[in-house]
């Protein structure tokens, strides 16, 4: 009654067969996937909206930090947050290759609308750390240069 199982050479031959064959498929796999990307390069960063009161205590603790204004010139002149840098939408596609990924960005504009839209492009090119100001410049309730 008790059957004592024995390990033939066969069974081995065939369990190391499969196990080969399991190897080699995910070898196959990996090289016909064509990518040498790791999930943290895959990874999408996003933008936050922030208060006007958030925005003032982020600029206040992070005086190195990079405000956009992407109003109309005009618009700019006649008022901006102090530090406050133009930029249009079309420069901003041009010169993001020389901003540095590692700083703090700020973008305002007359709605939340226009700063999303410059936002979306800003970190779709990698900027981890991307901040909008929510309800755009007329929320602004301090002080404007």
């Amino acid at each position: 009654m008790l059957k004592i199982f024995v390990l033939k050479r066969r069974h081995v031959y065939i369990a190391f067969l499969i196990l080969l064959m399991l190897i080699g498929g995910l070898i196959f796999l990996m090289a016909r996937s064509g990518s040498n990307e790791t999930f943290s390069d895959t990874m999408k960063f996003t933008y936050k909206k922030i208060s006007p009161e958030q925005t003032k205590v982020l600029l206040d603790k992070n005086p190195n930090a990079i405000v956009f204004d992407i109003r109309e010139e005009d618009e700019y002149i006649q008022g901006h947050i102090p530090s406050a840098t133009h930029l249009s939408y079309k420069e901003l596609k041009v010169q993001m290759d020389y901003f540095n990924k590692d700083r703090i960005y700020v973008i305002y504009g007359p709605t939340t609308k226009k700063a999303s839209k410059v936002a979306d492009v800003m970190t779709s090119k990698g900027f981890p750390k991307v901040y909008i100001l929510n309800g755009g410049i007329d929320k602004w309730p301090y002080d404007l240069e």
